[in-house]
């Protein structure tokens, strides 16, 4: 595809994002007409189908909040629509080196024009779900100086995040009537620029299409989404491990002060959000080759991890051991747990999540991380929505088939789901099928890489 229609799609797509997400954010009164009214039958069907409960139970509020919800549901799957055009429209072109050709330039100012107004307009209009509430939970506490482990269950990380939280939350206060849930999806929208920023040097280092990382990445819609709707931040935990991998692909490679750059960021990563363990162990194992000093830096890092919660010891000890290390997410809907059940599935998958990117002889960095990401969406015995953006960074700078039809079937299921905007068409899609989707995606990545490795050795 000519990038001057490139160019053209995302700009059509900006105008129609804009515009409809206006008119949504806009179109309360007539909403509520609705409701009060009797001649909007078919506003009420859709609403009986995205809403839970029975219309005569719902308020006015609820009425508005299940519309709007909809009403941005299709906007989004639009946007979701182009982007996924754009990804496989795109892909025969050649994977060489960024151009200083006007229309790529244009194309990836657009691509960042559209992730982030999608982002920001998402922050503001929706309050969120779930786990929104459980961050103004978190920034309750926070504004007291409580010890969170103590005082909820609903905070199942590490104390980074909290601290965090409690930043963002003064910051809320300081700007008055900007609400909270928009503050704090406007600091994960940062995020994602910033990985984009890391992520587009490190293609221009390895010479690749930052166009095509940048509209794998941000203008995902599995990662805007999470972002601008969901507001987790499980991209939060990937930044310092992007950040690793620039620094470390600027100093000599393997040497000991690359070796360390890794380590540290990836821990950082770590003490973020634990689910991030496998990639300690994978660029540890990238890093060293050594084994005492891979266990020794990996034992560091879990040490790490356990002094960040001295501040709310004793006494938040039960809760921290409750509801953060011994935590488990959805179970019994999707992969292995959906298939077997038992408590030695959890210490197994932890052990996995360790030997597996220890074990991998394959030398690219950045297809290790990959396939770290993907080992333990394939075998993690509990499941959330956010877990979905984990390999999105990694694969936009190793894309694939595999990963394009992932991105497709990630989304769609994430728009069916009541936790974001229930879409009833969409709701029928299961845990499953994204799980098979990465299945897919995990098992062509190791065939991929096994290739590789044999025509290395073989032309060695």
């Amino acid at each position: 595809m000519r990038f001057q229609t490139v160019t053209l799609v995302l700009l059509v797509s900006l105008v129609f994002t804009a515009t409809g997400l206006l008119a949504v954010h806009n179109m309360d009164a007539a909403i509520r007409a609705a409701y009060n009214g009797e001649g909007y039958t078919v506003l009420a069907d859709l609403i009986a189908a995205v809403s839970p409960q029975p219309l005569q139970k719902m308020t006015s509020n609820d009425y508005v909040s299940c519309a709007k919800r909809f009403f941005t549901g299709l906007v989004i799957l639009a946007l979701a629509t182009v982007s996924l055009f754009l990804f496989f429209r795109t892909w025969d072109q050649p994977r060489c080196a960024d151009q200083e050709h006007p229309y790529r330039l244009a194309a990836i100012a657009l691509i960042v024009l559209n992730g982030t107004l999608i982002r920001l307009m998402l922050a503001f209009m929706l309050y969120g779900n779930f786990d929104m509430e459980s961050w103004e939970i978190s920034a309750d506490i926070a504004l007291r100086n409580g010890n969170v482990y103590m005082e909820t269950y609903r905070h199942n990380y590490s104390p980074l995040w909290y601290w965090v939280i409690g930043a963002l939350k003064h910051l809320q206060l300081r700007l008055a009537t900007v609400p909270f849930h928009f503050v704090l999806r406007s600091f994960l929208t940062l995020v994602d620029l910033a990985t984009l920023v890391l992520l587009m040097g490190i293609a221009r280092r390895e010479r690749l299409d930052s166009y095509r990382v940048a509209l794998l990445f941000y203008l995902n819609p599995v990662s805007f989404i999470i972002t601008g709707y969901h507001g987790q931040m499980e991209n939060l935990a990937t930044l310092p491990v992007i950040a690793g991998i620039y620094c470390a692909l600027l100093l000599p490679s393997r040497s000991v002060l690359s070796g360390i750059t890794l380590w540290g960021f990836s821990t950082l990563g770590f003490v973020i959000k634990h689910s991030l363990l496998e990639q300690v162990a994978a660029c540890v194992g990238h890093g060293f080759k050594r084994l005492s000093v891979r266990v020794l830096l990996i034992g560091m890092s879990f040490v790490v991890f356990g002094l960040s919660f001295l501040p709310y010891l004793p006494e938040g000890q039960e809760g921290i051991l409750k509801n953060v290390i011994f935590y488990s997410a959805i179970g019994n809907s999707y992969g292995i747990t959906s298939l077997l059940q038992g408590r030695f599935l959890k210490p197994m998958f932890v052990a996995g999540c360790l030997l597996f990117p220890l074990l991998l002889k394959e030398e690219d960095l950045i297809e290790r991380c990959l396939l770290s990401s993907l080992f333990f969406l394939v075998f993690t015995t509990g499941i959330g929505q956010q877990y979905f953006v984990l390999p999105l960074a990694f694969a936009a700078l190793r894309p694939s088939k595999a990963f394009l039809i992932y991105s497709g079937v990630a989304v769609l299921f994430i728009l069916g789901r009541p936790e974001n905007m229930e879409l009833p068409v969409l709701r029928g899609i299961q845990w499953n099928v994204v799980w098979i989707a990465v299945c897919y995606w995990f098992v062509a990545e190791l065939y991929e890489v096994r290739m590789s490795l044999t025509r290395r050795t073989g032309s060695a």
